[in-house]
């Protein structure tokens, strides 16, 4: 299932390419993209989406203790999703009496786990070696070792009725040392040990015993747990599923931003047009008052303004329409259509209705339309100059501010 969506980027960058959305030299980039993440996404479903691992990498400093997601399989069959620990390296030093006892204060807390109280302990207590976030050694001892182990676990010979257990631990940091205290009520365990907490404490014993040698930054995983071997396995990142999706949004990004600027550039020329308009029709009326015909003014337009003015570009492609056998009404419609402004678009109407009513009709309104079109250039001019004037308000008001500091700083300094 994966693979189909680098397959179904690659049939949406192809009709991007077919509705010429996308230009040829992106459309290869991206499909080159979309075939390396559908050839990663197949060599990640060959691995079955995890790998044999001896040891994990720590993704930070070690200043804190990481928590990695890992599948484990024993020799026997039995499979297990492991959510193993990493114990953070010892941070800097700090003082050493108030740390000492800081730690002592937090042991009681974190020793119990899922008992209640020190007068029933019922499950395995946690007695770790250190604790996350100080550099405190820690060294633990019962009076009862064959009730409660050193390492917090409940033995097999407790009394029904509890037996009392003396548990101490020396804490060590620096030439510092302190000590810890508990009386102890230790009842028959109720806990049956997970593979997860045999496979954790295996790896942490594995660890502390190998601390000097190990690689840095590597945690070491067990081979074997209560004499089972263990095979341990990590989950891969799905990279090719994320290439695939970055591939589609960077490619209708693309297409965004293309759009976008032939929007603008659209509007670009529009604008303008609109500026051209007034000298257009002018141009127009002063050729049709020389007492050329319609036809051979728009064609003198075309031919001295087509190269410097885009109206008269466009003037100069109607005129090719009409002498490549389009109809004069039609070539003046397409006109207006093409400029695509209301200013345009009423210039054709005039100009077709001129081919009904006569081109006096058409030389009055063309007089009319010209004192309307450099109306609207003023106002335009006066709507543009409104506008600087505003955009010119937060460099004035920063100046302002200059020019007060160069005023009251001297004199505030001055007293």
């Amino acid at each position: 299932m994966k693979l189909l969506l680098p397959a179904a980027v690659f049939l949406i960058l192809l009709w991007m390419r077919r509705q010429s959305l996308l230009p040829m030299r992106l459309y290869l980039i991206f499909t080159a993209l979309c075939i390396g993440s559908g050839l990663l996404i197949a060599a990640e479903m060959m691995e079955g989406g995890r790998r044999a691992v001896t040891a994990v990498a720590r993704t930070g400093d070690g200043s804190y203790a990481e928590t990695v997601p890992l599948e484990v399989e024993t020799s026997g069959g039995q499979q297990a999703d492991i959510q193993l620990r990493i114990p953070e390296e010892a941070m800097q030093e700090e003082e050493g009496r108030r740390i000492l006892e800081e730690t002592i204060g937090s042991l009681d807390e974190t020793i119990l786990g899922e008992n209640t109280g020190f007068d029933r302990i019922e499950y395995d207590l946690m007695l770790p070696s250190s604790l996350p976030g100080s550099s405190v050694e820690i060294a633990w001892q019962t009076d009862a070792p064959e009730v409660l182990g050193s390492d917090g676990k409940i033995g097999t010979e407790v009394p029904g009725d509890g037996a009392a257990v003396r548990l101490t631990a020396r804490l060590y940091l620096k030439g510092y040392t302190d000590e810890y205290l508990r009386i102890l009520r230790v009842f028959p365990s109720k806990e049956s040990r997970t593979l997860e907490k045999r496979l954790q404490a295996e790896a942490d014993l594995l660890n502390s015993a190998q601390q000097d040698s190990q690689s840095a930054g590597d945690y070491l995983l067990p081979a074997s747990v209560d004499g089972e071997r263990v095979t341990w396995y990590q989950k891969t990142e799905e990279r090719g599923t994320l290439v695939s999706a970055g591939v589609l949004l960077l490619a209708v990004l693309t297409v965004l931003n293309i759009r976008q600027k032939k929007q603008q550039k659209e509007e670009e020329r529009k604008a303008r047009l609109v500026r051209e308009y007034p000298e257009l029709v002018s141009r127009l009326w002063l050729l049709l008052e020389s007492g050329l015909s319609l036809r051979m003014a728009v064609h003198r337009i075309g031919r001295d303004n087509g190269g410097t003015s885009l109206s008269g570009a466009e003037a100069a492609r109607c005129w090719y329409e009409m002498e490549s056998g389009v109809l004069e009404q039609d070539a003046y419609m397409h006109f207006g259509e093409r400029c695509g402004t209301p200013e345009y678009r009423r210039l054709a109407l005039l100009l077709v209705q001129s081919q009904k009513k006569g081109s006096q009709i058409l030389s009055q309104m063309l007089e009319r339309e010209i004192r309307d079109a450099y109306e609207g250039r003023k106002r335009a001019a006066r709507t543009e100059g409104e506008k600087n004037a505003v955009r010119l308000i937060l460099p004035m008001g920063m100046m302002l501010v200059v020019v007060l500091i160069i005023i009251l700083v001297p004199a505030i300094l001055s007293f």
